[in-house]
């Protein structure tokens, strides 16, 4: 398998939250929601660029099949 930095930078930051999370699924996931709550506005940004994508892809599906 061939090691890309990236990933191992990213698993391993994953494996210490983990960690410091005592290895606890409960608590990696309230650990996570505690950060939604800090920084909502990350999420919700996101979550608005995605709609705005979905709506604009789906309004040119339209007009192409209507036309």
């Amino acid at each position: 398998m061939t090691k890309e930095p990236t990933l191992e930078r990213i698993w391993e930051a994953r494996r210490k939250i983990y960690e410091q999370c005592e290895n606890d699924p409960q608590k990696l996931v309230e650990y996570y929601m505690q950060l939604q709550k800090q920084n909502p506005e990350r999420l919700l940004g996101q979550l608005e660029k995605r709609r705005r994508l979905n709506h604009k892809s789906i309004g040119k599906q339209l007009s192409v099949t209507s036309a």
